[in-house]
């Protein structure tokens, strides 16, 4: 309570548990302290604010579902030749779409977290330690992404071929 001190609390997931404090009984020392920290503050300060708003959490939202949306009109698509009932493409889209939407609310908490841990309030850089480069990162997404496209399609197909002798023997 007495004395000189500065206290800084920089928190990495909750900007709200972020503060600097300074105190002394000599105010000029207060007086040119603070704003010297402040400015180095200020001048180590990433964009990541742009990105852990509330409008990315509704973008992920909005994309997910419209991404559900396609995935299951694909997966009515491929699955729906295969089942010789009425409106086969309305009960293949909806089965997937109810499945997806299932997935959604465990998927969308752990979209959230990723976009916490890529962009956090506070990132102490190490020179020494460089991240992967982007052109890297994209491409291991499109080595990963591709395959995993081809695979959905052949299981929705398998889907529908296990449907089809499933229901129709």
């Amino acid at each position: 309570m007495y004395g000189t001190f500065i206290e800084i609390r920089l928190d990495k997931k909750d900007l709200n548990n972020c503060w600097l404090a300074v105190s002394s009984e000599d105010r000029d020392w207060v007086e040119a302290t603070f704003p010297n920290i402040t400015d180095l503050l200020k001048n180590a300060q990433n964009k990541n604010h742009l990105i852990r708003s509330g409008w990315t959490a509704f973008a992920i939202q909005i994309l997910g579902i419209i991404a559900g949306f396609a995935l299951s009109l694909w997966a009515g698509l491929k699955i729906a030749p295969f089942l010789a009932i009425e409106n086969a493409f309305v009960v293949s889209f909806f089965f997937a779409f109810i499945i997806f939407s299932n997935a959604w609310t465990y998927l969308n908490p752990q979209l959230l977290s990723l976009v916490d841990r890529i962009f956090p309030n506070i990132r102490f850089a190490q020179p020494n330690k460089q991240t992967i480069h982007w052109l890297a990162q994209g491409l291991v997404i499109t080595l990963i992404g591709a395959p995993t496209i081809f695979l959905m399609d052949a299981g929705f197909e398998l889907i529908g071929k296990i449907l089809k002798e499933a229901l129709f023997k």
